[in-house]
């Protein structure tokens, strides 16, 4: 707390790191490619860490010390994950229950549908503040390159098409699974269930067609931040034995107005997230 006539002034001092040349703190690149049965991707997160010492691990008893479970896991500033297949479309609905998916224990090609192909990506990862020193990150997910298709004689993009959904939690509560989905702001307004107009996508099905089904209606997607970034995170006081857990989830929508029921074949998707920490003075 701040008591009334006191500030405190804070030195806000970034963390140094050079990632290829540039001046970026952490930087990770999912690759989702649509109908490429012979091409692979990479999902990768990496963090330098200066004065404030904060740890990635795709394994939270290799933070806590306890590595009992058996399975492998790191402490690092580097994690990555190699040969993506590629990507078919899918819905939301599809997607495996908030505890399998938000699951650290959970294969990160669960949504592999084929020896060539996955409906959805997903990967479970920690931060831990392993120091004594507070500290500031911003997670920010961008898109970093996206490459259309062409179809009847015009570009076509994934950027529409595509979903993101982001869990955030406390990382010592496993029972715990907040949650956010992401899209694009679509071309065509809509009125939302308040009776507002509003330029955001469905997360998967319209209203109309839940009703018609009779299946729950997932809801409206947050809208991209801009066009090129997805969501950008801010995380404050992150103290001493502080821990975070994340899970990045990434598929095509196939109720996607866009899509038109297929993805266009041979576009190509990179989504980025970039981690820049800070420490408090």
């Amino acid at each position: 707390m701040i008591e009334n006539g006191y500030v405190k002034k804070r030195k806000r001092k970034k963390i140094a790191a050079i990632v290829s040349g540039l001046g970026t703190i952490g930087i990770s690149t999912l690759i989702l490619v649509s109908f490429l049965g012979n091409v692979s991707g990479s999902f990768t997160i990496s963090l330098n860490t200066g004065n404030v010492k904060i740890s990635l691990s795709n394994n939270q008893e290799y933070l806590t010390g306890k590595t009992e479970d058996g399975r492998d896991g790191v402490v690092s500033s580097f994690l990555k994950v190699d040969t993506l297949k590629a990507f078919d479309q899918m819905t939301f609905r599809a997607l495996p229950s908030d505890d399998v998916v938000d699951n650290e224990t959970t294969p990160y090609n669960i949504g592999e549908s084929s020896d060539i192909s996955m409906k959805f990506f997903k990967y479970t990862f920690f931060i831990k503040n392993m120091g004594t020193i507070s500290a500031d990150y911003n997670l920010t997910v961008r898109i970093v390159e996206s490459k259309p298709a062409m179809l009847d004689g015009r570009p076509v993009y994934l950027d529409s098409m595509i979903r993101v959904m982001l869990y955030q939690n406390d990382g010592y509560d496993v029972n715990s699974h907040n949650y956010e989905v992401y899209a694009l702001a679509s071309e065509k307004t809509k009125t939302d269930l308040d009776g507002n107009i509003t330029n955001k996508e469905y997360i998967s099905i319209s209203p109309e067609l839940a009703e018609d089904t009779g299946v729950p209606f997932p809801g409206f997607a947050t809208e991209f931040k801009s066009e090129n970034v997805v969501t950008s995170i801010p995380v404050k006081y992150f103290n001493q034995s502080d821990m975070n857990r994340y899970t990045i989830v990434a598929w095509i929508e196939g109720y996607d107005p866009q899509s038109g029921g297929m993805a266009p074949q041979g576009a190509t998707i990179k989504l980025g997230v970039e981690i820049n920490a800070y420490e408090n003075e």
